[in-house]
């Protein structure tokens, strides 16, 4: 592909005769995605709930979805789905979850201290849509799991030979989908959205387990399972008819940035980008990360601080270095349980509420800079002014570590105004006070794409 290819942000011009042909292959790529695709999708219930002394009570409906259809009102209280008896949110999260779209249920609730019974048939999730972008439902097989994918790419703009860019997302085990009726402000979507427009076909794959994916829950995997299945998604991307297979970028953010140079080493690519990410041992990475968001939200004094910093280095280092189970290490050092409840705050299985200890266990092990090394691809390292997750240390030692051994391929920017999640503010206590809430920062889009440019012209 040409350096022409990124509308908006790079002029480009295309006939008459180019832009028929992609319609058409557009057309027919849909076709057949949607023909091969044997993965089913998940149904869409669309109700926000509380917890109650009766049982889950509806907090909020969706619009356009199962629940403003199903008879069900703000307030009722579920006690039943067909023959389960539900007590809480999550028997009916797991009720619900495996149920197909085109399943007939039958709601036992109370109203007003009123049994009621209610039936409904549940919908499927809905399709993400965009007058200017292609999307198509896919899915990838790795081991015995099939992963949900969605690609984009645009609508009017080019044939073939496209550069590719696969989004490997953060740590926790959220949908990548970003689809009507829950389109609250979402910056990652803008960002994807935007990257499709400038003549990327972006790939996103669903973690195992998450939406319409299936395989064991995405929180229990290991990091040697998600670097698999991050890698199969990329052979896959390769064969997709409009994605030049010389052309296939990475893209990690946040903790995608550790996941994004694993993958690397077992699939080839041309080049990987990270944005807030971190590359010194985690455990390190987690004692600083505390020290500075408590200093950015400036609710403990500093000795306050510096003491529970000491603790969450203690603690860390048993329970990471040394891997010994949260209830060891509390029976040994009892002045460690405050410290460990921000490690743990539910559930002492799932450190920060978030996959697994062993997952955390080998991110700590991993020598994240002996990864970079080996690559010797070409690398962009972002970072937001006003990050509060990470800093432009990790970003410029990434740059560093990869010029180290092959001079030139290494590249680290810092984003003005921006946040972790792709949001601009004016100041970095506004963006500690309202992360993730404002208007979507286009720099880190312009950045991306100037990169890939470059890279395009290397070959």
């Amino acid at each position: 592909m040409s350096s022409q290819g990124f509308p908006k942000y790079a002029s480009a011009s295309w006939s008459a005769a180019v832009l028929c042909r992609f319609v058409a292959c557009c057309l027919l790529t849909g076709t057949l995605a949607a023909a091969n695709d044997q993965l089913p999708r998940r149904a869409l219930m669309g109700v926000r709930l509380t917890e109650s002394d009766q049982g889950p009570k509806v907090a909020q409906i969706f619009a356009n979805t199962t629940a403003e259809t199903s008879g069900l009102i703000k307030d009722d209280i579920i006690t039943h789905l067909n023959d389960a008896e539900i007590r809480t949110v999550p028997e009916f999260l797991a009720t619900i979850r495996p149920l197909k779209p085109g399943t007939t249920i039958t709601c036992r609730v109370v109203r007003d201290n009123k049994p009621r019974t209610i039936e409904f048939t549940l919908k499927e999730w809905p399709r993400e849509k965009a007058d200017d972008i292609v999307f198509r439902y896919d899915h990838v097989e790795s081991g015995n799991k099939k992963l949900r994918t969605v690609i984009s790419h645009p609508r009017n703009f080019g044939t073939k030979g496209l550069p590719a860019v696969l989004y490997v997302q953060g740590i926790d085990c959220a949908s990548i989908e970003a689809t009507f009726p829950f389109a609250f402000p979402n910056r990652t979507r803008d960002f994807l959205y935007a990257l499709t427009r400038a003549g990327v076909v972006v790939m996103r794959c669903e973690k195992s387990g998450v939406g319409d994916s299936t395989g064991p829950d995405c929180n229990e995997l290991s990091l040697e399972e998600e670097v698999e299945d991050f890698a199969a998604a990329v052979k896959k991307l390769k064969t997709d008819p409009l994605v030049d297979p010389k052309q296939i970028y990475l893209f990690g953010h946040s903790a995608g940035g550790w996941v994004a140079p694993l993958v690397a080493q077992n699939v080839s690519v041309r080049g990987i980008r990270v944005y807030g990410t971190v590359v010194r041992p985690f455990a390190e990475y987690m004692v600083e990360n505390h020290r500075r968001n408590r200093r950015l939200r400036n609710d403990l004094s500093p000795s306050q601080i510096e003491q529970q910093t000491v603790h969450l280095r203690q603690f860390l280092h048993h329970l990471l270095d040394k891997r010994k189970s949260p209830t060891d290490i509390l029976k040994q050092h009892p002045e460690l349980r405050t410290i460990s409840k921000r490690v743990f705050p539910k559930d002492l299985n799932r450190p920060y509420n978030v996959r697994n200890i062993d997952y955390f266990r080998d991110v700590n092990d991993l020598n994240m800079a002996e990864v970079w090394t080996t690559l010797r691809i070409p690398t962009l390292a972002l970072c937001g002014e006003y990050e509060a997750r990470t800093s432009p240390f990790e970003h410029q030692y990434i740059a560093e570590i990869v010029n180290r051994e092959n001079p030139g391929y290494g590249e680290w920017k810092i984003i003005p105004k921006l946040d972790h999640g792709f949001a601009t503010h004016e100041s970095q206590s506004a963006a500690a006070k309202n992360e993730f809430k404002g208007p979507f920062g286009e720099q880190v889009v312009t950045e991306a794409v100037q990169w890939l440019r470059k890279q395009i012209k290397r070959n």
